[in-house]
């Protein structure tokens, strides 16, 4: 289960104080996808950071099956997310001087942990066998965003948090990676995609609005 409970966050610019969070709280129990919409500067991207253990708010927490993620020391938080919580973003970030397969590993390689078959199996899943020894440049959006998907999936997350994920893809990729969410949803997991996309948002179970920091 996650538990957002009352969170807010704020900048500051210059003199002028920004809310970008406002006292805002969520409830998702296992299997349930939603999808955010929103303008620029809603809040979108800093509730999925918040929620993903990357942006401490200023008030409120953040409860993933019943543990509070900001209670925990800066190592013991990553090592939860890495476990816990995985990532998908728009541009991708895919390390550039590692391959394919090395990406998709990066998260075991970090923990000095052995290379498994759970690679393989994520490889052949993502249709990139033939791609499997390139490097990102050497991809195309859709194959990138693919191995970025592989790799949020490594450590077989509870949650995936999914910032504008079809933004640079076209119509077949875009398929592809959002039946993976909803797959990944259809198994027990809780899925969060912000996106402008209606055709991405249908394949939500709920789409729901920020705005100044308000969901609704």
């Amino acid at each position: 289960m996650l538990k957002v409970e009352n969170i807010t966050k704020f900048y500051q610019k210059g003199s002028t104080k920004i809310t970008a969070i406002n006292d805002l709280s969520l409830t998702l129990n296992k299997g349930e996808f939603i999808a955010i919409k929103g303008e620029s500067g809603s809040g979108k991207t800093s509730l999925l950071h918040t929620i993903g253990g990357l942006l401490r708010p200023d008030e409120g927490t953040i409860l993933i099956n019943k543990h509070d993620v900001y209670s925990l020391n800066k190592n013991e938080r990553a090592a939860f997310r890495a476990e816990q919580i995985g990532f998908v973003f728009q541009q991708f970030h895919l390390i550039p001087y590692l391959t394919v397969s090395e990406n998709i590993a990066a998260p075991l390689i970090a923990k000095k942990l052995k290379i498994g078959s759970r690679v393989d199996e994520l490889i052949e899943k993502f249709g990139l066998s033939e791609r499997k020894n390139h490097l990102p440049k050497e991809l195309s959006a859709g194959e990138k965003q693919r191995t970025a998907l592989a790799r949020a999936l490594l450590f077989n997350p509870q949650i995936l948090l999914a910032d504008e994920v079809t933004g640079n893809l076209d119509p077949g990729n875009s398929e592809l990676v959002l039946d993976s969410l909803r797959e990944f949803s259809d198994n027990g997991g809780i899925v969060i995609l912000v996106t402008h996309d209606e055709s991405a948002a249908s394949k939500a179970d709920k789409t729901m609005t920020i705005s100044n920091g308000i969901l609704s």
